[in-house]
């Protein structure tokens, strides 16, 4: 196969040069080169970014190679790869970690397709599913998603991707992940497994090394090859509680901001989207909106680079802070979790509208959360709570916009939450449902029954509030209503591990909130 200049563009940043002084190489490994698996995202009507990494030992690697390596890719129409549709040849670059971002086009809208890469001279990596999307406008009967977030290596092991990828009735159109992929710190006791290196990452080979231990998983290969993602990233990407520029330890800004351009370009190197997406420095335009034709459309919010820092921080520290109504800078109106120029994109799409369900793939908690029981309000600044001002003009924007069904999807709290989203602007009433699905892996405190019962009592705009369990949200979507199963696994120390849902609750078109359970 010839590396022809059409092949070139078509694969984006994946395919170039070797850099100056590095020749192609035609290395011969000992063990599966694609050792992290392969991956799909970034669907569209036509097409979608496919993934890969050359590396064969992903848990103690070593130091890159300086020499570029040529790869070939297939897309077919089926699983046996009989009727392929697309082939071309790349180059993994040493200076992208010899990841490739593939971007595959001019495919039929709404079909299932599959891909593999290969590495002469006959290694074959896994096979991954792919689908695109709807055409514009196009009717769409039906949308399965699932909703993952917070997956600490340490937490445990990937028994809730084992159950988000089961064998079902339909398969699934995406995957939706909303933050902390990684995490950047270790876990006292005895988890059941380890980080291979415990010191927090600082360098980018250091954010390399854990995205490559993350990915070695075989569960979460398992799942990535199962259907497109759709990622964004929360805080521990980088840092717990980062703001912008600033950290929760307040590092020294220009040491921090030489770590968060680090831990973005990692990010980017690891996760199947585009070559655009590639950050300059320690910034990165990950906000984006993805439409399934005229049935739902989902905006990927960006919750940490654009924000303001958390008001009311404890003496000598940035980052979050439980506060009550004493903490006046929380209600200031220039505060925001977007930034501005993010929330005027997000209301710009609004009012665009063009599908039946609006869902907001959201990192942190959007629905007031009262910590305090009884007189009195205590609120923990690092969600929504900390920015009431922004939540307001969100709240407002969808009202304005006559936002069609609007449902917000969220990570990070490592608890399953039900919650119908009350705008006091509007005599409370419900103006759109949210669910936070629990972590993948990643560990809550452990509450008993009447600490549960307690807070339910002081919000009673929630459903559910529960963080026993670590499991997804499956999400599935018709033209009449949206129902979403909060999966649960009895044991994040086993990777066979049961099963089950905790709860479903239903959101029905035309009717703002959460209408039964």
């Amino acid at each position: 196969m010839s590396l022809s200049r059409r092949h070139l563009l078509t694969a984006g940043a994946a395919v170039a040069v070797a850099a100056p002084g590095r020749g192609l190489a035609n290395p011969r490994f000992d063990r599966n080169p694609f050792g992290l698996g392969v991956a799909s995202g970034e669907p569209t009507p036509d097409g979608f970014v496919i993934w890969t990494r050359v590396l064969a030992d992903p848990v103690t690697p070593a130091p890159l190679a300086g020499d570029a390596f040529r790869l070939a890719y297939q897309v077919a129409g089926d699983p046996g790869f009989r009727r392929i549709l697309r082939r071309a040849e790349v180059v993994a670059l040493p200076q992208d970690a010899h990841t490739v971002h593939v971007e595959v086009s001019g495919l039929q809208p709404g079909c299932d397709y599959w891909y593999r890469f290969l590495l002469p001279p006959g290694h074959v990596s896994a096979i991954g599913r792919a689908r695109t999307t709807a055409a514009p406008g196009a009717p769409v009967e039906r949308l399965d998603l699932v909703v993952g977030s917070c997956q600490h290596y340490e937490g445990g092991y990937y028994g809730a991707w084992r159950d988000a990828i089961r064998e079902r009735g339909r398969p699934l159109d995406a995957v939706v992940f909303l933050g902390d992929y990684i995490y950047e710190s270790s876990v006292g006791g005895t988890p059941p497994r380890r980080h291979n290196v415990l010191d927090n990452p600082v360098t980018l080979d250091d954010f390399r090394r854990r995205y490559a231990l993350y990915r070695a998983d075989p569960d979460l290969q398992r799942a990535h090859a199962a259907a497109p993602w759709l990622v964004i990233w929360d805080d521990h990407e980088v840092d717990n509680d980062y703001a912008d520029a600033q950290s929760q330890g307040l590092m020294d800004r220009t040491a921090f901001l030489a770590l968060r351009a680090a831990a973005y370009r990692a990010w980017w190197e690891h996760m199947p989207v585009r070559p655009a997406l590639r950050p300059q420095g320690p910034r990165a335009t990950i906000h984006r909106r993805v439409r399934f034709g005229d049935l739902a459309r989902i905006d990927l919010l960006d919750g940490r680079q654009h924000r303001s820092p958390q008001p009311c921080p404890r003496p000598g520290r940035g980052g979050s802070s439980i506060v009550g109504p004493d903490c006046a800078a929380r209600l200031d109106p220039a505060l925001s979790l977007l930034g501005q120029a993010q929330e005027s994109w997000l209301y710009d799409g609004f009012r665009a509208g063009g599908a039946r369900w609006s869902l907001l793939a959201n990192p942190v908690l959007m629905a007031p959360l009262d910590f305090q029981i009884g007189p009195g309000e205590q609120w923990r600044t690092d969600q929504w709570d900390g920015y009431p001002a922004a939540r307001a003009r969100l709240y407002a924007a969808m009202r304005a916009a006559r936002l069609s069904n609007p449902v917000v999807l969220t990570g990070d709290f490592h608890a399953h939450i039900a919650a119908d989203l009350l705008d006091p602007a509007a005599g409370n009433a419900p103006v759109a449902a949210e669910f936070a699905g629990t972590s993948i892996t990643s560990g809550a405190p452990q509450r008993d029954d009447a600490w549960f019962a307690a807070r339910l009592a002081e919000n009673p705009h929630l459903r559910l509030f529960n963080n026993r369990h670590r499991g997804h949200l499956a999400v599935s979507l018709t033209r009449d209503r949206l129902v979403a199963d909060l999966r649960i696994i009895e044991d994040v120390g086993d990777r066979l591990t049961a099963a089950r849902t905790l709860r479903s609750f239903t959101v029905e078109s035309g009717r703002p909130g959460i209408v039964g359970a």
